[in-house]
């Protein structure tokens, strides 16, 4: 077993594989130990910052002592509250079946969308801003009202980035460092998104204007930012299982599933 550091963001840091790329995406937001166990071909990872746990595993799970890896992933999260943290694994049944039978809940499910090309953006009827300080409470009740429905859906509290306002802010400073936290305007605010180099992480459009196409013109214009003027391959972002109206946006605009992964606690 070797023991690493990595930095991770936060919870939509959902890769399919242990790549080059998935260690380009991790950035200086939180410090995490990391554990790497190897054997047959295998690995397998997770993550913990009082937040996130991350697991993967490939081919196949020979190698792993399921109740032991269990017990120590136990140890990390014995002391916190249930809302506070998350494991999330990539789609391999064995894996799976482990956790469940070690007693976790599967809280969810969900898919890693990708898109590989886009045409320019060249529509104007809306306009891009960037971050403003003075503005932090309209940009937090935005996000709050957008998720709130799916977040009670899940059995989860609402308005978590209010009750989460300092790390929220220190979050969106973050995104506004990079030119990555981007506002969509048509006479008020209209949406915005938090973009991680190649990730969309968020994209939220005020509920009171859904419906007029300003949705589709917020994502054409991300997925050109992030393709044909910032240089990335290819596009990515998470869709919870759940959120079946999401999954058909996407999947109108030409984004396809390229990983799929569970929740549990």
């Amino acid at each position: 077993m070797v023991e690493i550091d990595l930095i991770v963001s936060n919870l939509n840091k959902i890769h399919s594989s242990l790549s080059g790329e998935f260690y380009s995406a991790l950035d200086n937001n939180h410090v995490i130990k990391a554990e790497v166990i190897e054997g047959y071909g295998s690995e397998v990872m997770y993550y913990y910052d009082n937040v996130l746990i991350m697991v993967y595993y490939y081919n196949n799970i020979k190698g792993l002592d399921m109740g032991k890896f269990c017990d120590n992933i136990d140890n990390q999260i014995e002391n916190l509250d249930p809302e506070k943290y998350e494991i999330i694994t990539n789609n391999n049944y064995e894996l799976v079946e482990g956790f469940l039978k070690h007693g976790y809940r599967e809280i969810d499910m969900g898919s890693e969308y990708q898109l590989n090309e886009t045409s320019r953006y060249t529509d104007e009827s809306i306009n891009v801003q960037g971050y403003d300080e003075s503005k932090v409470d309209q940009y937090i009740d935005l996000i709050d009202t957008c998720f709130n429905p799916l977040r009670m859906e899940m059995g989860k509290s609402i308005n978590y980035r209010r009750r989460n306002f300092d790390k929220t802010v220190a979050e969106f400073k973050k995104f506004a460092s990079n030119d990555s936290f981007i506002t969509f305007y048509k006479d008020q605010l209209i949406g915005l998104a938090l973009v991680d180099e190649n990730r969309i992480d968020t994209l939220v459009i005020n509920q009171g204007v859904q419906s007029n196409g300003y949705g589709s013109k917020a994502l054409k214009y991300l997925s050109d930012l992030i393709l044909n003027k910032r240089n990335y391959k290819c596009v990515k972002l998470n869709v919870v299982e759940k959120n079946k109206r999401a999954k058909k946006f996407y999947e109108k605009h030409g984004y396809k599933i390229s990983a799929e992964y569970r929740v549990f606690q």
